[in-house]
């Protein structure tokens, strides 16, 4: 009888300790590092032991999982890829800290308690988005965006190229570090020592190298979502509905308003092209040239709202030549399905002016065009936005001055 009992309390410590161990394997981890041979490897990448036993990689369910005890080992099984088989010799586990022995790997695991991060990361002080500084080239982009509770988005945006990194964030206070795992991602990824932050500045070292960022501030540009579309200018017969709103424009022919555009040199304009996935805007000056000829009736002004002047055409690109004609009533700009919105006074760094609303489509782009009622071919404001959610645009283009000839 006692040997039987023996047996059983014997069985049951061996059955609670056993749990015990995947109760500790269970859950978030961090792999730190990686030891093979003399190279030593920090990949600061995510995995997920779940209870049910699936293992989940960087949020990619990557295979199965089981506590072996006899070897005190963590045995994985994957159809996703053959590295991910085979045996994790347990060689230290606590409730923070796990390390294995695999293929001649010393593989080292952090503990991750996401409750706990969002506390740290809340406190942090670096919500936001942050533009580092590019001294050397200037052109490009880089804007690193922390939100709430964990998330990232790290944009690099040049002149006809963009690409989007995201993934997980943990900011550590005793440590002054913040950790920044993510899969398509060549800077600031894994460990980065926070040198210095304050409100508007922030350095990060990362593998040697100090990065410097200026945090962007809040945006005077408003984000005014175009939400018409086509059903809106036909009626259900496919007839368009505003054929009388031509005779509405203001810009009616060069005798008119030839006064109004006579002594103007130059227009500049703000540019303001919104970076995808944030709320932030990368911001240049454009100037379009104007000129206009009382004898020979010819008017022609520069159509800076492609994203460009003609002081910075891109390379392969050129810049278009127009001029005024009674063909085009939405001139600088190609023509296009519109209609009129009424009219409004608006209020620019180059001035207060009556204008009268324009909506127009073109293809699958819209825009909101604000016309200065007496000045002809001169926009206070225009908004267009692609929607599209792979190659779309969001643009603001918003007169900055109007020069004089002297």
């Amino acid at each position: 009888m006692k040997n039987i009992i023996l047996f059983f309390t014997v069985f049951i410590l061996g059955v609670s300790q056993s749990h015990a161990q995947k109760e500790k394997i269970t859950g978030n981890w961090l792999i730190t590092k990686v030891e093979v041979k003399d190279r030593i490897i920090n990949p600061y990448q995510t995995i997920n032991y779940s209870q049910d036993g699936k293992m989940i990689i960087m949020g990619i369910e990557a295979g199965i999982w089981e506590y072996n005890k006899e070897n005190h080992s963590i045995v994985t099984k994957s159809e996703l890829d053959k590295d991910f088989n085979g045996e994790n010799k347990i060689l230290k586990l606590s409730d923070t800290a796990l390390v294995v022995l695999k293929d001649g790997a010393k593989v080292f695991y952090n503990k991750i308690n996401f409750n706990q991060v969002s506390k740290e990361n809340a406190n942090a002080g670096l919500m936001g988005s942050w533009r580092l500084n590019n001294e050397e080239n200037p052109d490009t982009v880089h804007l690193l965006t922390f939100t709430s509770p964990d998330n990232f988005v790290l944009i690099t945006k040049d002149y006809g190229s963009q690409s989007k990194s995201k993934g997980t964030w943990i900011f550590n206070k005793k440590d002054k570090t913040v950790i920044l795992i993510g899969l398509s991602m060549e800077q600031f990824k894994g460990l980065n020592n926070i040198i210095h932050r304050s409100e508007n500045q922030m350095s990060l070292e990362n593998k040697g190298i100090t990065y410097e960022f200026t945090k962007e501030k809040n945006q005077t540009n408003t984000i005014e979502h175009l939400a018409f579309s086509q059903d809106d200018f036909f009626n259900e017969n496919g007839d368009f509905k505003y054929e009388e709103d031509e005779n509405k424009l203001p810009w009616k022919n060069w005798n008119d308003m030839k006064l109004g555009i006579l002594n103007v040199k130059q227009l500049i304009y703000t540019y303001s092209s919104l970076i995808p996935s944030t709320t932030a805007f990368e911001n240049k000056t454009l100037t379009a040239n104007v000129e206009a000829s009382m004898n020979e009736e010819a008017y022609y002004i520069d159509n800076v709202f492609i994203g460009f002047d003609s002081y910075n055409v891109p390379e392969n690109a050129q810049f278009p030549i127009n001029s005024f004609n009674d063909y085009n009533k939405l001139y600088p700009l190609e023509d296009a399905t519109f209609r009129i919105q009424g009219e409004n006074t608006i209020t620019t760094p180059a001035g207060t002016f009556n204008c009268t609303i324009v909506e127009a489509l073109n293809g699958d782009v819209k825009q909101k065009l604000w016309m200065i009622n007496d000045k002809l071919g001169v926009y206070a404001k225009i908004i267009e936005e692609d929607p599209d959610t792979n190659f779309g645009h969001y643009y603001i283009y918003e007169l900055q001055e109007i020069i004089n000839n002297n």
